[in-house]
């Protein structure tokens, strides 16, 4: 029991079952010898049955993980969106948060904490688009599209942040940020927020604002210089696609940012460029956190191979922690048949290196037919860029529409994802209209969690939504967690 055996090549340590490795990280004599991995594809083993995480409060027609989940970089806080719940009024949403001590706990066997925006009523839809954390799961911020303060459905974004994980999120007071500018109809926050690793740039999206146009969209930017620091006392810096035009809706998917807030990327879905509702993805990357966005120059990259109703970017973009590789979904592509979806990645080798300069690889389920939507919900990649995450909302697999997640795992960046064989994800527990990973897939940082929604779920009533959570890399039929790399 202390080598590999089943003949596959290893990173060079055995995984035990919880509980039974020795200080060696060989396991025990006698102990429940797991399989070990073969290398590099941590997700061609996959063999564990996901975790199914519900909202105890739940309730029929709350969508939850409606919006994509969020994840902090070492996976152990969890938090997504309940837009449809009613505690400070119809629709007036709420976020739930699951905190776990470390990876080799489960999510399961933790009580969730639910916030709400104490200022919320009615409408606001708070969690539409998904929450975002920082990458040490400190600060939390979300969405409220519906919120009224500047106008009807002007919208806002609400803040919590805590200064350890040793304080939850519910014995912090909350903060709400508007944009200055905004008026009704803005929608700030559908697409959910984006925050930089540290937690000190916030950025969220107007898709209705009009400053190009009507519905041309807005991108707002938050930014403070150190943790002590209130967001609440900080002058936004409005961003707009200098070729936009009326239509384009730039942030109606969310927006994403590297690791240290140099580059930003949002989308706009009804760009016309490449034909109708054909889609582009805008950016901006700036040298250093003292430069503002609201300076620099920004690039807008196409699908070359785009069409009209390919939708690029309708759920938003997502760039690797380092800026380097940039993954955007059209979930319209008809390449495996109409509706079946596609991505795109461009990846370079150097942030001196423009995206504009990059052609573009396009990928696609093997498996993928017709209306299946692969990139309905917004990808996800790890850290390195080495892993790349996307659901099929609408893939058959376990009933119609019941929707999965495929996986691209490659071994370095010199190996091209084209050469890569996806993995597909489903949740065992799916059924029909169940639309897994709806608002998009979260990844860890090291990209060995995995997270997605199932917002029409019926567990707690007809529509209330589940997230179903691969928690760790496990061989042989054992179930989470059980095993560490």
């Amino acid at each position: 029991y202390n080598s590999c055996i089943y003949n596959l090549s290893s990173r060079g340590s055995c995984m035990c079952d919880a509980g039974w490795s020795s200080p060696s990280c060989a396991c025990s004599v006698g102990s429940h010898l797991i399989k070990c991995l073969s290398v590099p594809s941590i997700w061609q083993n996959v063999t564990q049955v996901p975790v199914k995480l519900l909202d105890p409060d739940g309730s029929a027609s709350d969508w939850l993980g409606y919006g994509r989940p969020a994840l902090s970089a070492d996976s152990l806080v969890l938090a997504a969106g309940v837009d449809g719940d009613d505690d400070k009024g119809s629709l007036s949403g709420s976020v739930v948060v699951w905190e776990r001590a470390s990876d080799q706990s489960s999510f399961a066997d933790v009580v969730p904490i639910k916030l709400v925006d104490p200022e919320g009523s009615a409408s606001d839809y708070l969690g539409v688009g998904g929450p975002a954390l920082s990458g040490d799961g400190l600060v939390l911020a979300v969405g409220a599209d519906g919120d009224d303060d500047l106008g009807s459905s002007s919208g806002s974004v609400t803040v919590w942040e805590r200064s350890s994980k040793s304080t939850p999120f519910s014995a912090v007071t909350a903060i709400k940020l508007v944009d200055p500018d905004g008026s009704a109809s803005d929608w700030l926050g559908m697409g959910g927020p984006c925050l930089s690793s540290n937690g000190l740039v916030l950025t969220a999206a107007s898709h209705g604002d009009d400053d190009k146009g009507d519905t041309s969209g807005s991108v707002l930017v938050w930014e403070k210089t150190n943790t002590s620091a209130s967001f609440a006392n900080v002058t936004v810096v409005k961003l707009v696609d200098s070729q936009g035009s009326a239509f384009d809706k730039l942030g109606h998917g969310g927006l994403s940012l590297s690791a240290d807030g140099l580059v930003l990327v949002a989308t706009s879905w009804g760009d016309a460029d490449m034909g109708s509702n054909s889609g582009s993805v805008v950016l901006w990357q700036r040298s250093n956190t003292s430069t503002s966005f609201g300076s620099v120059t920004s690039v807008k990259l196409t699908d070359p191979d785009g069409s009209a109703s390919d939708f690029l970017g309708y759920r938003g973009p997502a760039i690797s922690a380092n800026g380097l590789v940039l993954a955007v979904a059209s979930y319209g592509d008809g390449i495996m048949g109409s509706g079946s979806g596609s991505v795109s990645v461009w990846e370079r080798t150097s942030t001196s290196i423009s995206f504009s300069s990059i052609s573009p690889i396009k990928l696609v389920d093997p498996d993928g037919s017709a209306d299946d939507r692969l990139g309905r919900g917004s990808p996800s990649l790890s850290a390195d860029g080495l892993i790349l995450a996307v659901a099929s909302v609408w893939d058959d697999d376990m009933g119609s529409n019941s929707g999965s997640v495929s996986v691209w795992d490659r071994t370095s960046t010199s190996v091209s994802f084209t050469t890569v064989t996806p993995v597909k994800l489903v949740d065992p527990d799916g059924s029909v209209d169940d639309s897994l990973g709806h608002g998009g897939v979260a990844l860890s940082a090291n990209g060995k969690v995995l997270a997605a929604a199932s917002y029409k779920d019926a567990d707690m009533g007809a529509s209330s939504g589940s997230v179903i959570v691969w928690e760790s890399i496990c061989e042989g039929g054992y179930t989470p967690p059980s095993c560490s790399s």
